[in-house]
């Protein structure tokens, strides 16, 4: 992956993860499980992880570690959603 692709997936990608901040601030009012909420607070901050490696990375010019990680977070998503639509 080049490094321009690289970087534009790292900025969509944190676009993303904006938005699901978003939604998650909107979802107080209609989910008042806290157990629930943690669940989906600890997903949320799990992307956050994933995507300060890759940016971590990516500036230390290691784009195929880099490029691993977003791998591996594209699977944390699927899962994830998964998960959270379970737990909802």
């Amino acid at each position: 992956m080049s490094a321009e692709a690289l970087t534009s997936l790292i900025i969509s990608l944190a676009f993303g993860i904006f938005i699901n901040l978003l939604w998650i601030l909107d979802s107080q009012n209609w989910i008042t499980d806290s157990g629930k909420r943690k669940c989906i607070w600890s997903y949320w901050c799990g992307e956050i992880v994933f995507l300060l490696m890759a940016f971590v990375l990516e500036n230390r010019n290691q784009p195929v570690a880099a490029s691993a990680i977003l791998g591996v977070m594209a699977a944390y998503i699927v899962v994830g959603i998964w998960w959270v639509s379970r737990k909802l």
